[in-house]
């Protein structure tokens, strides 16, 4: 595993549509250990693939540092899509790896569910 520089605001990758994982190897499972250790060196809960400069439909979350949600675990996210949200929205401080030293208050749907596919090409919604 290794701390890989993350893609700052600007950067055209931030806003090209990525591409699909075909399959998972060596390679995916070390891309996938690097962006779980780059997010946490730099305090995140989240980071995608582009935001380490990969064009690839990667995207891994831990909110255990957050207070309240110590009980989730890690999760890696390949291929994710927003099948559906809440109308319900929620008001919270964030703050993107991209975008260092930048907090502000957004509003977001209070659920989401999601269909992705794990490190073992399991599909889970």
């Amino acid at each position: 595993m290794s701390i890989v520089p993350i893609t700052v605001c600007g950067d055209k990758i931030l806003r090209k549509k990525t591409a699909k994982v075909a399959e998972i190897d060596d390679n995916i499972i070390g891309i996938i250990s690097d962006m779980f250790e780059t997010m946490r060196n730099a305090n995140g809960i989240g980071l995608a693939a582009n935001q380490i400069g990969l064009n690839k439909q990667i995207f891994v979350v831990d909110v255990s540092p957050v207070e309240g949600y110590e009980k989730y675990k890690p999760v890696a996210m390949i291929n994710p899509k927003i099948i559906s949200k809440s109308e319900e929205t929620d008001s919270v401080e964030e703050g993107c790896l991209s975008i260092p030293e930048l907090r502000a208050e957004i509003i977001r749907p209070k659920s989401v569910f999601v269909n992705y596919f794990d490190v073992n090409m399991k599909e889970h919604t």
